[in-house]
């Protein structure tokens, strides 16, 4: 592993089990709400197992653009009232087989519900921090499969570190790209910088040296 990318071997390796367990199959049409690290690379793991249509859901353009590049099919921004129905039509009103939700938040989390088809999965890797109200009645009656996939809920620390290598391996072998969602790496004397840089919205991830 480079040097500058030491320091995200834990976040990578949690985003990545996120992506083997995320039950994503040959031809699936795949969301993804949020595009920071997590999602960026969620993009990249959705179209290397064989999803037909990656789909990005962020508000920030910057990071829309950049998930294009790195091989979603579409993006769209989550505050456009027209963005659900424009989804379900790409999937012929039916709703995307798989979402992972790596945004964090109650809308987000509601929007996911909205556009799963049935027996779709919905893959949980964001951290909630407050309390949030979720529409939950279609998990129920559309038979959604409900998916927490966070390597910290590996059972034993054996199993997180038996796993680690192989979590790693999609990098080391250039099948994910992590370098465009890194700005710098920065000298310490340039601290500041670095900072103000990493507290704009559309900073990913800012390396200091």
């Amino acid at each position: 592993m480079d040097w500058e990318l030491g320091s995200l071997g834990e976040p990578l390796a949690c985003v990545m089990y996120s992506i083997f367990n995320s039950g994503v199959q040959l031809g699936d049409n795949v969301a993804i709400m949020g595009l920071g690290f997590a999602g960026q690379l969620m993009v990249q793991g959705a179209k290397k197992k064989g999803a037909a249509k990656v789909i990005g859901i962020e508000p920030l353009t910057g990071k829309r653009d950049l998930a294009l590049k790195l091989g979603a099919d579409y993006v769209f921004d989550p505050g456009n009232p027209e963005t659900e129905k424009v989804i379900m039509d790409l999937t012929k009103g039916q709703g995307v087989e798989v979402v992972f939700e790596a945004a964090g938040t109650e809308d987000s989390m509601n929007m996911a519900t909205r556009i799963l088809r049935k027996n779709g999965t919905l893959v949980l890797y964001s951290w909630f921090m407050e309390p949030v109200r979720l529409h939950i009645s279609r998990w129920h009656d559309d038979a959604l499969t409900i998916r927490t996939t966070c390597v910290m809920h590996v059972n034993t620390p054996y199993e997180r570190m038996a796993w680690f290598d192989r979590l790693l391996a999609p990098y080391w072998k250039g099948i994910i790209q992590v370098k465009p969602l890194l700005s710098g790496p920065f000298p310490l004397s340039d601290i500041s910088k670095a900072f103000e840089i990493a507290n704009s919205p559309e900073a990913i991830k800012v390396i200091i040296r």
